[in-house]
């Protein structure tokens, strides 16, 4: 029977070498995301499918032999393993680092060394099983979107005189016209210029559903297009597309979950010689049995496999919430604020302005105030130079060309050449500035007709007043609710805005905000936040504008709109990608709800050592319970980590998703 059981060892140890050899050789060959960080883990190193494997034939022989008699023919799969475990912990130790792996490494030993080989194989198997495990989730979570954002075909057919041409991707540009046939990749983000078609953008956007395309729509790269064909003129470099962007996004995610892998492992690794040296205290007082179950306290060492998995998961929830998480550690953040403040103009109310009453001055009609108004914001992204632009096409004004390039006065307006006429657009502070004065019928007029919630731009010609261009907010829907909410679980809430006291103090008013400030210039958005900070207060700022990019960067937590300006979105590290605030809270409680899962799994990571130490001093426990202790408590981890990774598959079957998160 031993020499059977030995030749069965002996063939099983050979084919687990094969299926090491072969797993390595295919994680080599496998290609890998160049933006995405690549630093080694110790978590990669211990918990590899050949590993496991050997684990797994070890726990299986060791079982087996103890029912036939001869436990002893697990011990070659044993050995191995934990002299794996051995060379990893003294790479690390070279490195000047004492990892968890080496408490590993000497428990396992131990065990093996007394007699417990059971047990030896059990634990070996329960580290590796966690680690694939965490591994495994994470790469099926980029897979996907591996796969198609960089699968980017070499050659693309291109309009040239009405002919389609083959060329290489690289030399497709701007302004090209790119045909995409049934079943291809649409490599490009473009408008469609002719053509239907049933566009698949799940792995980009997470839209289950596939999205039927014309003319006149947008479509993106790494997209597909199922069904029709599409003439797309293309709109964005291929480095400034939503893939590249997607990328970059996944990219910042992964450091973030090695990050937080990283903590966790510095967490475990603290433990490693208080353990040791309490087992070492307890061998002479209570002898080797003890001694031993207190090396299977591992305070902290489930936490390298469960916080990034809870991380995961949590992101993954974020997304299904149409939120685009630049940075994990900002749903870590946003979870702790205490304080919100919004933008008004474009973030709390609607990005279009209504043009109401224009008021002249100096004999000039109201056609003209609008029209060299809207002549000098031609290039402006601001919602109030929509507004005018909007109001002059609707009276069937074409605004004069400028001669002059315009110059933006920070936050206040623009100044800008119409012909030969010096013309000044903006606010009365801009005014005060240029020192442009106001007459007198200016104060009569807004006493007697302004409302206290419009809005006013002033336009000017050299130093004279033409008119006064009267503006209304439209309050984004479900601003309100949401601001309830919010001071309902007791944020403070607070607008700042550029605009004038009246206007803002009646929003805030009308919203039920905590608080407000006017007239204030993006500088002065930034000084504010960055005060509320140094007070102690956790900052989460939503704006949209180019004024809000200082503020952005100041915040604890940014978070910006889905077709805000290029700088606000840039700054931000959260995108609502639904162009709405109704998931803010959503997120929040997102962002809680994080923090006591890794509070949850911190504790589950403490609680074997706990009760083993009691249990060893108080109530005679041995090596048995201590390894019953730290698997339920590993699988309980693992159960509270993978929570959130089920609940936001759950809300994806449910329904479609508005946006996808690395």
């Amino acid at each position: 029977m031993i020499i059977e059981a030995a030749l069965l060892a002996s063939g099983v140890i050979y084919v687990a070498d094969r299926v090491d050899r072969w797993l390595r050789a295919r994680d080599d060959a496998a290609p890998q995301l160049v933006d995405a960080p690549q630093a080694p883990s110790p978590k990669a190193e211990v918990g590899s499918d050949g590993r496991l494997a050997l684990s797994g034939a070890s726990l299986v022989l060791a079982g087996l032999g103890g029912l036939a008699g001869a436990p002893l023919v697990a011990v070659p799969f044993i050995v191995v393993a934990i002299g794996d475990l051995y060379v990893i912990a003294w790479r690390h130790w070279s490195g000047g680092r004492t990892s968890v792996v080496l408490l590993e490494a000497v428990t396992y030993s131990a065990a093996l060394l007394t007699g417990h080989a059971i047990v030896s194989a059990l634990m070996l198997t329960a580290t590796h099983v966690s680690g694939a495990l965490a591994r495994r989730t994470e790469d099926r979570a980029d897979a996907k979107l591996d796969a198609t954002l960089l699968a980017v075909p070499e050659r693309l057919w291109v309009l040239r005189g009405g002919v389609e041409v083959e060329v290489r991707t690289e030399a497709v540009a701007v302004g090209d016209v790119v045909a995409v046939s049934a079943g291809e990749l649409i490599a490009v983000d473009g408008e469609v210029v002719d053509g239907s078609g049933l566009v698949d953008e799940s792995a980009l956007t997470g839209e289950p559903w596939p999205a039927e395309r014309r003319a006149g729509d947008r479509v993106l790269a790494a997209t597909r297009l199922l069904r029709g064909r599409l003439h797309v003129e293309v709109r964005r470099d291929r480095d400034a597309s939503a893939a590249a962007r997607t990328i970059e996004v996944m990219a910042q995610t992964r450091d973030y979950r090695a990050r937080v892998r990283a903590r966790g492992e510095a967490l475990a690794d603290a433990g490693v010689l208080p353990t040791l040296a309490a087992s070492g205290v307890t061998l002479p007082l209570l002898g080797a049995e003890p001694a031993l179950a207190l090396l299977f306290t591992s305070f902290g060492d489930s936490l390298r496999h469960t916080w990034p998995l809870a991380v995961l998961g949590h992101l993954k929830r974020a997304a299904s919430e149409g939120a685009v998480v630049k940075d994990g550690r900002a749903l870590e953040l946003l979870g702790q604020i205490d304080v919100v403040i919004f933008d008004k103009t474009g973030t709390l109310t609607e990005p279009i302005l209504d043009v109401g009453q224009v008021r002249c001055f100096a004999e000039r009609s109201a056609d003209e105030v609008l029209a060299l108004a809207a002549a000098v914001e031609v290039e402006q992204e601001h919602p109030i130079a929509a507004a005018i632009r909007g109001a002059a096409a609707e009276r069937g004004l074409r605004p004069q060309r400028c001669s002059v390039t315009l110059r933006l006065e920070s936050g206040s307006g623009v100044v800008g050449r119409v012909g030969a006429r010096a013309i000044t657009v903006g606010s009365r502070r801009l005014f005060a500035a240029h020192r442009i004065a106001l007459p007198e019928a200016v104060a009569s007029w807004l006493d007697a007709h302004a409302s206290p919630s419009a809005s006013h731009v002033y336009v000017a010609e050299g130093q004279e007043l033409l008119g006064i261009i009267e503006l209304f907010p439209r309050i984004r829907q479900g601003a309100a609710p949401l601001i309830q909410r919010l001071r309902e679980r007791g944020i403070d809430v607070v607008i700042m805005s550029g605009d004038r006291e009246p206007a803002t103090a009646a929003l805030a008013l009308s919203l039920g905000a905590s608080a407000h400030h006017a007239e204030i210039l993006p500088e002065g958005k930034a000084a504010l936040v960055e005060a509320m900070r140094a007070g102690g207060r956790r900052v989460c700022f939503v704006g949209d504008g180019i004024n809000d990019g200082a503020a952005l960067r100041a915040a604890d937590v940014a978070v910006s709109l889905r077709g805000a300006t290029n700088l606000a979105v840039d700054a931000a590290a959260i995108v609502l990608a639904d162009d709405s605030l109704g998931s803010l809270v959503s997120l929040i409680e997102i962002g809680e709800e994080l923090n006591q899962n890794l509070r949850v799994s911190a504790a589950l990571s403490l609680a074997p050592g706990v009760v083993t130490t009691a249990g060893v001093y108080f109530f005679g426990f041995g090596l048995v319970h201590a390894a019953i202790a730290y698997n339920v408590a590993l699988g309980a981890a693992l159960v509270n980590a993978l929570r959130p990774t089920v609940a936001a598959r759950r809300s994806v079957q449910a329904g479609p998703v508005a946006a996808a998160s690395g």
